[in-house]
């Protein structure tokens, strides 16, 4: 049994076929849309393509259900078998799972190849990017981050890479395990090897490896930046933690800035070639983070990465400060995100009141100034 839609079936099929280019798939979702299945309807009454792809693809996808596909595609038979082999499944650009954000980029793929929890991609993201020469501080700061983003609630994006990724992978898996790994290759096999374990272990405790990629695409060089605005595309925010000045991350960092993401990175050791390209990102404007609520803090009002230090109050009632801010909290909703009851929150409240870090103003909660 499939666990994906029919849409990502015939996008599976189209994409697979010879007949088709990947680059006429784009521009025929560009022109009719993202559900393949509505295609054949539109070209045949009026909507018309460039001649010479036009009555090809009216020949191509003259399916009328989806039990036909394997007729129409023999080839899509094995394909979904090894699909299914590998636990793998897809998402399409017309399905709801489909993020958002990435919606948002022009050039987004048209399939994604998943393995693990699907639900990630809905989740607010931090990505982190950086050296794979990395230091063993560059390599510490990514895995304390990335924890401290991971037990706040945002999902850890990387790009499993050697040094920094790796390391930020790591640092999410020991925090709630949310992070996602997005591949520059195919999924039928981890690159690099070195890292078999760790995408094991990433889809063993909760995680997801995607890419854009076709099972048995091998590495190829250019196929990382690709990978890397897909990086950027699905986060809310990108620290670069080590990155020298002819680095991919600056890639990342360009990217997620045309994207209109928050851009930050961690400033390092003036004489260190691995701090060159962080060290430039500030002076061209990116956010200086020297904690990880740095990077938080214009993307998720009432997360609970890091909880407030040096407050003269209990550690539950420090977590319920945390989700307030300089505009109303009402009381029912830090009663959502906690899972305590009203009580005990109003309980925590009076606590923090009497602390003098917070004050009610007609029935709700603020931070005291």
């Amino acid at each position: 049994m499939k666990n994906y839609s029919d849409q990502a079936r015939l996008m599976l099929a189209l994409l697979n076929h010879p007949d088709l280019s990947e680059s006429e798939l784009i521009y025929c979702a560009r022109q009719l849309g993202y559900d393949p299945w509505l295609w054949l309807a539109q070209l045949q009454t009026g909507t018309v393509l460039r001649q010479d792809l036009h009555n090809r693809l009216i020949r191509l996808i003259n399916v009328d259900a989806p039990e036909q596909l394997p007729v129409v595609f023999p080839f899509l038979v094995e394909l979904e078998d090894r699909l299914a082999a590998q636990q793998i499944f897809l998402i399409c650009a017309a399905d709801e799972m489909y993020p958002q954000s990435l919606l948002a980029i022009n050039d987004h793929p048209l399939l994604l190849y998943c393995k693990g929890n699907g639900s990630l991609l809905s989740l607010p993201q931090i990505a982190i990017v950086g050296s794979r020469k990395a230091s063993m501080h560059g390599e510490r700061t990514a895995f304390e981050f990335a924890k401290q983003f991971s037990l706040g609630g945002f999902v850890v994006t990387s790009g499993l890479a050697l040094g920094i990724d790796a390391a930020a992978h790591r640092g999410a898996l020991a925090g709630s395990g949310q992070t996602i790994a997005v591949m520059g290759r195919g999924l039928s096999e981890i690159y690099p090897k070195t890292h078999r374990q760790l995408a094991t272990q990433i889809v063993t405790s909760g995680g997801l490896l995607i890419s854009e990629f076709a099972l048995d695409m091998p590495v190829i060089k250019h196929n990382f930046p690709r990978r890397n605005r897909l990086v950027t595309g699905l986060c809310q925010a990108l620290l670069v933690v080590e990155a020298g000045l002819r680095s991919g991350s600056l890639i990342s960092a360009r990217l997620a800035a045309e994207q209109g993401k928050d851009v930050c990175a961690i400033p390092g050791n003036i004489y260190a070639s691995q701090s060159e390209g962080c060290n430039a990102l500030i002076k061209q404007g990116a956010q200086l983070a020297t904690e990880p609520r740095d990077v938080v803090a214009n993307i998720n009002l009432y997360s609970e990465v890091l909880l407030e230090e040096g407050l003269p109050i209990s550690d539950e009632a420090k977590r319920v400060f945390n989700f307030l801010s300089i505009e109303p909290v009402p009381v029912d909703f830090i009663a959502r995100k906690t899972g305590w009851t009203i009580n005990k929150v109003l309980g925590l409240l009076c606590e923090c009141e009497v602390a003098g870090v917070v004050t009610k103003q007609d029935g709700f909660f603020v931070k005291s100034a």
